[in-house]
């Protein structure tokens, strides 16, 4: 009798596992990930939020700068980040992008921030550009600002959001972004087990569809977001593929307990099974689990 209900906790165990492994065979992705890779579940939250800005092809050389005043606070912008997209087929017209890193304390809901402009000229001038307000709702910041000219407007400085202006199109192979930069840059300062909507997983919805895939589950990405080692907002090291699935698990428990529609996460069930699986096959074997699948390439 005792070796019959073994056996019966191990088909349990394998037909959970089975159910996982059918799921993540239509999540397109690499990762090689050990039992400790896991995110724990203890962390605090980040307390620093990061706001990207495509500066869609103005104020943009050398000696030209841009500010984010939050507040009355002005916040310089990081170094151009090559996310090495390109707008032309040629590969002639790389995209770099800017983000400025901004305490959450001062992210109040439905407040105006502004985008600020400036330049230096030959005599150490400093000439003023664009100021752009926009209002600013938690979440925002999963997407990226691009200022543009209105012509239907008197020509007045305007700020919208999306991920490259228009002349974008993550489907398109030549215009894909570099997962290494993604895991890096985007992922790195989120917090895989918070809800919040800044910080944590609470706007993933607009983080996917904006950096990693469609609905359909096309994918932006060149390269896997798997193998990559990316340090945590809090200093630890974990896998950004393993951190992705980590987000996708916490968005669902709270899409679910709120009625939300997670369809915008297609892989969401993919990376559940994914964390129960690691944690079934540790507790029983120890081993370490290796799966290795493709992203979009």
């Amino acid at each position: 009798m005792k070796i019959l209900k073994k056996l019966g906790l191990l088909a349990a165990v394998a037909g959970l596992l089975g159910a996982g492994a059918a799921v993540l065979g239509s999540s397109p992705s690499v990762g090689v990930k050990a039992t400790g890779d896991v995110p724990s579940s203890t962390e605090t939250e980040p307390s620093i939020a990061r706001i990207w800005l495509n500066r869609n092809g103005h104020w943009e050389r050398e000696n030209d700068k841009w500010q984010l005043v939050v507040g009355e606070n002005p916040i310089e912008s990081s170094d151009a980040i090559r996310f090495r997209w390109d707008h032309q087929l040629d590969g002639t017209a790389p995209v770099y992008l800017v983000y400025f890193d901004v305490p959450v304390s001062q992210l109040i809901d439905g407040s105006t921030i502004a985008f600020k402009s400036s330049s230096i000229d030959e005599a150490g001038e400093t000439i003023e550009g664009a100021t752009i307000e926009v209002k600013y709702n938690a979440g925002d910041n999963a997407q990226v600002y691009y200022p543009y000219e209105d012509k239907e407007d008197n020509n007045i400085w305007k700020v919208s959001q999306g991920i490259a202006a228009q002349d974008w199109d993550g489907t398109k192979e030549s215009q894909k972004i570099e997962a290494s930069e993604v895991a890096k840059y985007v992922l790195a300062p989120y917090g895989s087990c918070s809800t919040d909507k800044n910080v944590g997983v609470g706007a993933l919805d607009k983080l996917i569809n904006t950096w990693i895939h469609t609905n359909e589950d096309v994918w932006y990405l060149k390269g896997d977001l798997g193998g990559n080692t990316i340090t945590e907002w809090n200093g630890t090291e974990v896998d950004a593929y393993v951190k992705y699935q980590q987000m996708e698990a916490t968005y669902s428990t709270i899409s679910n307990s709120e009625g939300a529609n997670d369809s915008a996460v297609p892989a969401t069930i993919a990376g559940f099974f994914v964390v129960i699986g690691i944690a079934a096959v540790g507790g029983l074997t120890g081993a370490i689990i290796y799966r290795r699948r493709r992203t979009a390439e």
